[in-house]
């Protein structure tokens, strides 16, 4: 098997802790999977993303690495329809940046957020 990482994990489950308040009982919600189908964000999961040839693009012509490119691509796909404005607000953003893969991975936190782009609605009380 392969285990990212350290090499001493192979074959481990990953440990799954609970904080139970002083004296309280867990709610099985809260310690509830994720529905089946539904794509988890963790440490590693951008190993076993499909790389789309748009964000491979993105990649090369920045100097983004295979884990930033990951991550950028797990992000995409999490926004569904928004996906494809995203990638040309990408281009534009980093043609910008003086460090790209530090500005992506920015940008990545805030697509996960829900606040990339945000600032972008125009305000009719605004003039450009």
């Amino acid at each position: 098997q392969f285990a990212p990482g350290n090499p001493y994990l192979v074959g481990l489950t990953p440990l799954v802790l609970t904080v139970v308040p002083a004296g309280g009982t867990v709610n099985p919600a809260d310690t509830a999977q994720p529905a089946k189908g539904k794509h988890v964000i963790t440490q590693d999961s951008w190993r076993n993303v499909k790389i789309e040839p748009e964000i491979q693009d993105i990649a090369d012509h920045f100097g983004l690495d295979e884990r930033i490119t990951g991550k950028l691509q797990e992000a995409l796909d999490i926004r569904g329809d928004e996906a494809a404005a995203d990638i040309e607000a990408m281009w534009e953003i980093l043609e910008e940046a003086r460090n790209p893969p530090g500005l992506t991975m920015i940008k990545v936190k805030e697509m996960l957020d829900g606040t990339f782009r945000m600032g972008e609605k125009g305000d009719a009380g605004v003039k450009t």
